[in-house]
């Protein structure tokens, strides 16, 4: 992908500064022994996203963006080099859902392809809405990347589980996969022995309190609740998703923190402390002793047009 030299030279000063297939567990990643763990989320890299919402809105007569090439795609190429220079660097990269914008765009796969094979760190990705909620979408899903859509891994003494919230989100339609989701997390935590547990999906279970209405940006009442409490009588101590595309952090019954990510593509309206969303990703920092853990959001430097 070629980018304007504006783009190159504030992507170098970052540098510088700074059933059905089951489901299983996958490709243990083989680290150095040590009692804490770095994980970075990214979310909604959504390629083709900016764009899109360009095109549709009718006050964008004449957009600004140069669409000799995708914002989201610079945005996300700029999140990659910031990531390849952390230091320490993490021990895992996980993106939590919406890979692409319009899952029928061969190109949008082949960009995001393109730019997340340059993340040194190991990468784990799961299923948004935009990435083909549909039977047929789950099987492109799977083969394109070649395991199952929800399963789990080991960061050291760390157990990440990845669910399709599809399956939450809409159990009238999937009732088969929405039941053996729940049996396969079930099970999973009667054999697992890790110290810490994580829970991945895309869509925030809530945003503000475990009651609220159903909304878009939600999961349905029952089925938030279920996943709460059985995470919360499991030791999960954190559960990532994103898709609302701001920033939004509260708490289950002082047990378990639930963060929702800001986007790597365009972010909307406030974040949960009232300030602006702004694109970036979450960076975690863990000690498996002590199940402790930091969480910072590192906002992009701004290159829009």
């Amino acid at each position: 992908m070629n980018f304007p030299t504006s783009f190159k030279h504030i992507a170098f000063g970052l540098c510088l500064i700074y059933s059905n297939q089951n489901a299983t567990t996958i490709a243990q990643i083989d680290h150095n022994s040590g009692k804490s763990i770095r994980i970075i989320q990214i979310s909604d890299t959504q390629i083709g996203f900016t764009k899109a919402r360009v095109l549709e809105s009718s006050a964008n007569k004449d957009p600004i963006i140069p669409f000799s090439f995708d914002i989201d795609s610079a945005y996300f190429e700029l999140a990659v080099l910031a990531i390849n220079h952390l230091d320490p660097q993490p021990d895992v990269v996980v993106n939590t859902g919406d890979l692409v914008n319009d899952p029928e765009n061969q190109e949008h796969w082949n960009t995001y392809k393109h730019v997340s094979a340059k993340i040194k760190a190991p990468l784990y990705e799961l299923m948004g809405n935009h990435d083909g909620w549909s039977s047929s979408g789950v099987n492109e899903f799977r083969n394109r990347f070649g395991h199952a859509d929800y399963y789990s891994f080991k960061v050291k003494d760390c157990l990440v589980v990845v669910l399709n919230s599809w399956y939450l989100k809409d159990t009238v339609s999937n009732p088969a996969q929405s039941l053996n989701q729940k049996l396969f997390l079930k099970e999973l935590f009667k054999t697992d022995r890790s110290s810490f547990r994580i829970i991945l999906l895309h869509h925030p279970l809530y945003l503000k309190n475990p009651n609220e209405a159903d909304a878009y940006f939600n999961l349905p009442l029952s089925q938030r609740l279920w996943l709460i409490n059985i995470a919360s009588e499991n030791n999960v101590k954190l559960i990532l998703s994103g898709h609302s595309h701001n920033n939004n952090i509260t708490y289950y019954k002082d047990k378990v923190t639930l963060i929702t990510s800001g986007p790597v593509s365009g972010p909307l309206g406030n974040n949960s402390d009232g300030t602006e969303s702004q694109r970036g990703f979450g960076l975690i920092d863990i000690n498996l002793q002590t199940g402790k853990f930091t969480h910072t959001f590192v906002p992009l430097q701004n290159i829009d047009p």
